[in-house]
């Protein structure tokens, strides 16, 4: 046991990540029984950052991620980034796929009733670990990314955890529970993640929002008919929004990601966190890129 302890405490981030794995995918002997319904639990990367944090930082470390998955003051602009966005390019996906790839636009209401049963299925997926994918972003977001970005650019950081994240996917590929197209759209959608989670001055709580509601939106419109189950257009946009902000953006390097001094921490809250998690690109810088 101690050898353990010693070897997460040596490389706690290859931990995180081989924890985030193994401690996700056991399900898949039970699946191949027909014992479980899926081969992934999604709450395994959270799981293995409160292992190694409390390996490597005891109590300490545990209660600062748990308090950054509640930190709600980040401003409302970020709140409704993290749920439009989603909504946003999901519905840009959708007419793309019927004005450039030719796929049959709907107009049954029978056929759009499932959208109408939004609401209570974010609430589901929100509130009830394991059926959701939200519940993965205290290990990606909360523990992985900070700590990636302390050496890095947040671009290159974004691509190594979204190359992770992605294949952390991979019994759902070979099952044919999610599709193999979906590693590009996995991949883009960090980039994004990451530019939402440093303006929100390293708030879990915006990020698992905005991944639930990529999941509801996602899934809503997985039930529809052709144009709207087709995500082919959501790479392109999603890759438009996040990369195309412009180099300066996600060029910048971050500070490490470490306990605050008390020097730090005299500067008030939010000017230690913003230390830690370097100086963002807000909206107005995204509105220059784009124009």
């Amino acid at each position: 046991m101690s050898y353990l302890v010693s070897l997460i405490r040596r490389h706690p981030l290859i931990s995180f990540f081989v924890l985030a794995y193994a401690l996700s995918w056991w399900p898949i002997a039970f699946y191949a029984a027909g014992l479980s319904p899926s081969t992934i639990i999604s709450f395994g990367p959270f799981l293995a950052a409160l292992v190694v944090l409390a390996a490597t930082q005891g109590k300490t470390g545990v209660v600062g991620l748990l308090r950054r998955i509640v930190r709600w003051r980040v401003g409302l602009r970020w709140y409704a980034v993290a749920l439009l966005l989603p909504v946003v390019v999901t519905a840009a996906a959708a007419a793309l796929n019927v004005l450039l790839l030719g796929a049959k636009a709907s107009s049954s209401v029978a056929e759009l009733g499932g959208l109408t049963g939004l609401f209570s299925t974010f609430a589901l997926l929100l509130l009830i670990p394991g059926i959701g994918g939200s519940w993965e972003e205290p290990g990606w977001r909360g523990y992985a990314l900070p700590r990636l970005q302390t050496a890095r650019s947040a671009l290159f950081a974004s691509l190594i955890l979204g190359v992770v994240w992605a294949f952390w996917h991979l019994p759902l590929f070979i099952t044919g529970q999610a599709q193999w197209s979906d590693i590009v759209f996995i991949i883009v959608w960090t980039i994004t993640f990451t530019w939402v989670f440093n303006n929100a001055e390293g708030s879990v709580l915006i990020v698992v929002l905005m991944h639930n509601m990529n999941n509801t939106i996602s899934g809503a419109f997985n039930l529809q008919p052709d144009v709207l189950r087709s995500r082919r257009g959501e790479p392109g946009l999603a890759v438009y929004s996040a990369v195309g902000r412009g180099g300066d953006c996600f060029g910048r390097r971050v500070r490490a990601y470490a306990p605050l001094s008390q020097a730090q921490k005299a500067g008030g809250a939010r000017a230690a966190t913003r230390r830690r998690y370097g100086s963002p690109c807000g909206l107005k810088e995204l509105a220059r890129a784009l124009v």
